[in-house]
């Protein structure tokens, strides 16, 4: 059950979402943001605000599964800022058990491009012959290796509940995910409950909610879910991009988290 204001935007469905901003070319802008703050901001849309709305529902259940390899390249290139840097990962809407293998990739401008192809939900935390060829070809195409397909395995899952708004312009999209979990392979596992993580995307320009958001004080943050996932449960890993958001958010003081190992694998 959410706590967050979902109620005053008018639905929109999942055809005329996608028909009226795709965004798989896009700037994404991530927003970390207590619940309580959240639900400040999302109360100050309107019905100018659409939000995804499927047989009145108006949050899903995601999860991602993301691969990396032994020595963490994907993750290094993240942490170090690398040109043209890539990310693999699963990517299942649980509601619907339908699951797709996703190739992210960041260019030098900033821009975020996926391509994905469609993947057996009952294996979502391994990869296909075909999934390593797909990520051969996104590799081939960034002048990296293409043996890095065949060393990707399961590195982190994360699971949350994603709210998906079409803004007042039309063009840009955000999504807000909340009940936020990361868990490795080794059993760490991590819970994020007070955490709101609100993420605009639009094809450069800055956003209504972007706007709405710098109002309030609120400010970009680098990063992503894999990315700080991965530092916080692996303190041995760079993290020096994100040592804000970990000191805030994710140590043991922080309201909203708590790290602990559960027994076995949680893929």
């Amino acid at each position: 059950m959410s706590t967050l204001p979902l109620d005053a935007c008018r639905p929109i469905s999942l055809d005329e979402l996608t028909g009226q901003a795709s965004l798989l070319t896009r700037i994404d802008r991530k927003y970390l943001l207590w619940q309580e703050e959240a639900a400040h901001i999302l109360s100050l849309t309107s019905p100018a605000w659409r939000i995804l709305d499927t047989h009145g529902t108006r949050q899903f259940c995601y999860e991602s599964v993301y691969f990396d390899t032994p020595d963490r390249r994907c993750y290094a290139a993240t942490a170090f800022r690398r040109r043209h840097r890539l990310k693999f990962r699963t990517r299942t809407y649980l509601d619907s058990e339908t699951a797709f293998f996703e190739v992210k990739s960041k260019d030098a401008r900033g821009h975020t491009v996926k391509e994905r192809i469609p993947h057996a939900f009952e294996h979502r935390g391994e990869l296909t012959e075909d999934d390593r060829a797909f990520a051969a070809q996104a590799l081939t195409r960034e002048h990296q290796r293409q043996r890095t397909a065949h060393d990707l395995s399961a590195a982190l899952t994360v699971t949350y509940r994603r709210a998906t708004l079409l803004q007042p312009d039309g063009a840009s999209r955000a999504t807000v995910d909340e009940a936020l979990s990361w868990s490795s392979p080794d059993g760490a596992r991590q819970d994020a409950e007070r955490l709101v993580i609100i993420e605009t995307k639009s094809m450069g320009h800055s956003s209504p909610l972007d706007a709405l958001l710098w109002a309030h004080g609120y400010r970009p943050q680098p990063g992503s879910k894999y990315a700080t996932g991965m530092a916080s449960l692996h303190p041995e890993l760079p993290a020096n991009r994100w040592h804000r958001q970990l000191a805030r958010y994710w140590t043991p003081d922080a309201a909203a988290t708590r790290t602990r190992r559960t027994q076995g694998s949680s893929l």
